[in-house]
């Protein structure tokens, strides 16, 4: 959770907000690295309430891990 908070405080969106699935909310994905694992990037994805101090967080993944698959 303590990298959750450091990325939600200092990270950043690098792409536009997508419309969440109620109407009128955004979801964004929030980048930053990780100071607890190694200065990991942490890619936590949230959604922007109405009021504006709701955030709910959706997923959190690490996004330098390489795709399954590749």
């Amino acid at each position: 959770m303590g990298d959750v908070l450091h990325v939600l405080k200092t990270g950043n969106v690098y792409d536009e907000g997508e419309p969440a699935t109620r109407s009128a909310l955004w979801k964004y994905r929030m980048e930053g690295k990780s100071p607890n694992s190694g200065s990991r990037t942490l890619r936590v994805i949230v959604i922007l309430g109405a009021a504006e101090t709701e955030l709910k967080i959706v997923t959190v993944m690490w996004a330098d891990e390489p795709k399954q698959g590749s």
